[in-house]
């Protein structure tokens, strides 16, 4: 990776990393394959590959990603105020 002024990163992707994401796509998509459409633990153990590269690209891709839980209840930050309407 390159940096550029500004904080900017120049992303290099190469032939061996396209190769990856296209093997990925046949475990996870291909209905023969014993890992298919399962989760991060069911396609790393059927692969044998490891489950952070499993995670990122799962993440990406829509029939695994759209179907999470809606969080109804969840942290908010905390906010201090010192007198009542001084946040708006």
């Amino acid at each position: 990776m390159d940096k550029l002024g500004g904080g900017q990163e120049v992303v290099e992707t190469s032939a061996h990393q396209l190769e990856e994401v296209e093997k990925l796509k046949k475990l996870y998509y291909d209905p023969k394959e014993p890992g298919s459409f399962g989760g991060v633990k069911r396609l790393s153990e059927a692969s044998g590959l490891k489950k952070d590269r499993f995670r990122k690209f799962l993440l990406g891709e829509d029939p695994y990603s759209l179907h999470f839980p809606v969080r109804y209840k969840f942290q908010r930050r905390k906010t201090i105020t010192y007198g009542l309407n001084e946040l708006w």
